[in-house]
């Protein structure tokens, strides 16, 4: 007992900038920790969440777990072409998720900062968004943004420098911004633009848990 306790004890140093300090629900650290590997004694070794959703199916007779879902466009733009995935996320996913999936389906490796815009329908007129192209806000198709979510709380030192609104992008939802055009840019310094177009939303899928 006193070896498993240590090695939890490991687990949760390992993963501690999972943990939400300002709160008792950590979907984040509690997602790792229930498809962890965990020994069932004699050299047997299951996942809890895998083990709970046999339970819950057996005990309903059928799948337990239905989630209202958008489709999404993603797509890198790129100097002489464009590469895009089409994505199916829950639309209670928080942006901090989001940024997980996008990291694995564009063959990231999250060695680097990274950001999002929200954008309104109004542009800007054709002389001024010229001269906006550089701006990191920018929207290839000129619209205004809205927000900026951020993932590392030392962004607010430079939030006078910007007149677009900041936050931290920890347990805010899609829900809360869907439909809205939306951008993701990985690593502030080369500045990978990944622009993100919501196809549908409100359907219904039968969720797949991993």
């Amino acid at each position: 007992m006193v070896a498993k306790l240590n090695k939890a004890c490991e687990r949760v140093q390992f993963f501690e900038d999972l943990l939400e300090e300002t709160s008792i629900y950590q979907p984040a650290g509690g997602k790792v920790a229930s498809r962890d590997l965990v020994g069932a004694g004699k050299n047997a070794y299951i996942r809890p969440n895998e083990e709970l959703y046999k339970d819950l199916e057996a005990f309903a007779g059928g799948p337990v777990l239905r989630v209202r879902a958008a489709v999404l466009k993603v797509t890198l733009d790129l100097d002489n072409r464009e590469v895009w995935r089409r994505l199916v996320v829950p639309v209670n996913m928080t942006f901090a998720g989001l940024h997980e999936v996008l990291q694995v389906v564009f063959g990231w490796q999250d060695c680097h900062l990274h950001q999002f815009h929200i954008y309104g329908d109004e542009k800007f007129a054709a002389p001024a968004n010229e001269l906006y192209i550089n701006h990191p806000t920018h929207h290839r198709e000129g619209f205004k943004p809205v927000l900026n979510l951020v993932c590392d709380e030392g962004a607010f030192e430079f939030e006078f420098e910007s007149d677009v609104p900041m936050k931290w992008e920890v347990g805010i939802r899609l829900s809360a911004y869907i439909p809205a055009r939306m951008k993701y840019t990985y690593d502030l310094g080369d500045n990978w633009e990944h622009y993100i177009e919501v196809i549908a939303e409100g359907r219904q899928y039968v969720a797949v848990l991993l």
